[in-house]
């Protein structure tokens, strides 16, 4: 008879199923777990739970522990005895199944050290390695293709020491470039954002930058390209569209310009110097109705635009028989057409009959 009832002390019936003496263990062991109890026998009885279920969760052992706790006289069910030479032996599944694993274990290991070289007396010495290990990632920056000299070796000699020099990245470029034209040298920032474009293609904003920079230089066609291609990568790209209408101004394109503008200030209505500027496009082209319409609609949006500025006065009279005397601040156009430029800190309209009252 076994010293223990292990379903007494699990608390199930001999007849319960695996999955109820699981639950059973379970639910002891949170209640007497060292962890969980501070009495002074619960490490005693979380190793008597322990040993119980490892007993009772073997098939094999369960049903010779249940044989041992029946009392019945003979042998463990399922084992064979036979008598050979004078010693018993008895043949139990579960004394075979640790044989096989044993076996296969043995042949595995022997199987590694001929394929390893572990019967060669020279390698008695030699770890036996089983699984190659996993190479570290390689997180060394780039080698720059002029070696650097360091310490007293000579670069590109055997033996030197070199040192790893990392690329310069899009963004280190983009922001020299910005820093060149913080200090007016716009040739060497084309240089960095060129740099930088080339690193990546399809930043619309380095495009911009550039074509800032060509303008400060006077390469207008250049500028142009360079909006345009801003403008491709974003349609929305109001500044581009500013910059490029101001590129075709300085070339006398006009009406190209008034376009650009236009396009400028349907995607930003509060554009104000999209809408001087392209006042002073249509004063080029004579329109001063609409010059005075957008003159009027920077200053409404932005006081810097207010003063100084220019108010537009068209008037139109016929040809006269002899020179007049010119007005105050008027300007002669030909075709019988004048307009007035005054210079003031806000918008009067004043025609030529108003002046000659004066």
């Amino acid at each position: 008879m076994p010293e223990e009832n292990l379903y007494e002390l699990l608390q199930v019936e001999p007849t319960a199923d695996s999955r109820s003496i699981r639950a059973a263990y379970r639910r002891l062991m949170l209640l007497h777990h060292p962890d969980r109890n501070a009495g002074a026998d619960a490490q005693e009885m979380a190793q008597r739970l322990n040993r119980a279920y490892e007993i009772l969760r073997n098939p094999a052992r369960r049903s010779a522990y249940d044989w041992e706790l029946s009392g019945e006289p003979g042998e463990p069910p399922g084992a064979v005895s036979q008598r050979t030479g004078g010693l018993w032996f008895f043949a139990r599944p579960a004394w075979l199944t640790g044989a096989g694993v044993v076996v296969a274990v043995t042949a595995i290991v022997v199987t590694i050290v001929f394929v390893t070289g572990g019967g060669d007396p020279a390698n008695d010495d030699q770890p036996v390695q089983v699984v190659a290990p996993i190479a570290p990632p390689n997180i060394t920056p780039p080698i720059s293709p002029f070696p650097t000299e360091t310490g007293d070796g000579k670069a590109g000699e055997s033996g030197a020491d070199l040192t790893p020099t990392p690329t310069p990245s899009a963004s280190f470029h983009f922001e020299s470039g910005e820093a060149f034209i913080r200090n007016g040298d716009f040739d060497q920032a084309i240089n960095e954002f060129t740099i930088a474009i080339d690193l990546i293609p399809s930043y619309g904003y380095g495009y911009q930058l550039r074509g800032d920079s060509y303008f400060q230089v006077t390469q207008y066609r250049m500028a142009i390209e360079d909006y345009s291609m801003a403008i491709e990568l974003d349609l929305n790209d109001k500044a581009a569209y500013s910059g490029r209408g101001r590129a075709h101004f300085r070339l006398g394109q006009f009406q190209l310009a008034i376009e650009d503008f236009s396009r400028a200030v349907v995607i930003d209505p509060r554009f104000a110097s999209a809408y001087s500027r392209r006042g002073l496009a249509y004063i080029q082209l004579q329109d001063f109705d609409l010059a005075k319409l957008d003159t009027d609609r920077a200053c409404s949006l932005d006081s810097q635009y207010c003063a100084p500025l220019l108010s537009v006065v068209p008037t139109a009279t016929p040809a006269p028989t002899s020179p007049p005397r010119p007005a105050l601040g008027a300007t002669p156009v030909s075709g019988g057409v004048e307009f007035i430029l005054i210079v003031k800190s806000g918008f009067s309209m004043r025609s030529n009959a108003q002046l000659k009252k004066e």
